[in-house]
């Protein structure tokens, strides 16, 4: 029992880590710079929000794509379909609640609760990025189990 859960959380950490830290770098420095140069909260952030879901939903794609071809010695539309479908079941979820719920939330609350812009941005793509993982991996292992 201890063996599969330490294997399930290598293979999530394997997953997700990479693509979540490179675009929430990248979405915390075009946001900083958004705001440095206009010092509007609302607008960084919706340059955060985009820039973030931009790099990390491409660079899951683009290792699904890679992880496919290698697995299939070959990619066609058809395998294209299904890692589209797979992805889509596996985020279309915990994206409308992280985009449409848990984020306008703490976008309106935590930045007056703390003036300095990368704390509160810091803050908030934390508490979004667990509520996320939580129903992502929940989906990826139903994916797993029922759509490979």
């Amino acid at each position: 029992m201890k063996d599969k859960l330490l294997y399930k959380i290598k293979d999530w950490f394997k997953r997700y880590f990479f693509a979540e830290v490179f675009s929430y770098s990248l979405a915390i420095w075009w946001g900083s710079l958004v705001f440095y140069m206009t010092s509007n909260y609302y607008l960084s952030w919706v340059v955060v929000i985009i820039g973030d879901h931009l790099w990390y939903y491409l660079t899951i794609f683009i290792r699904e794509i890679l992880n496919t071809y290698k697995i299939n010695k070959t990619y066609n539309t058809k395998l294209l379909i299904k890692d589209f479908r797979n992805l889509l079941f596996e985020f279309w979820w915990p994206l409308l609640i992280e985009s449409f719920v848990v984020s306008p939330i703490l976008m309106f609350y935590i930045p007056r609760l703390f003036s300095n812009y990368s704390i509160w941005v810091f803050i908030t793509m934390t508490a979004t990025v667990i509520i996320f993982y939580l129903q992502a991996v929940i989906l990826y292992e139903i994916r797993k189990k029922y759509f490979t």
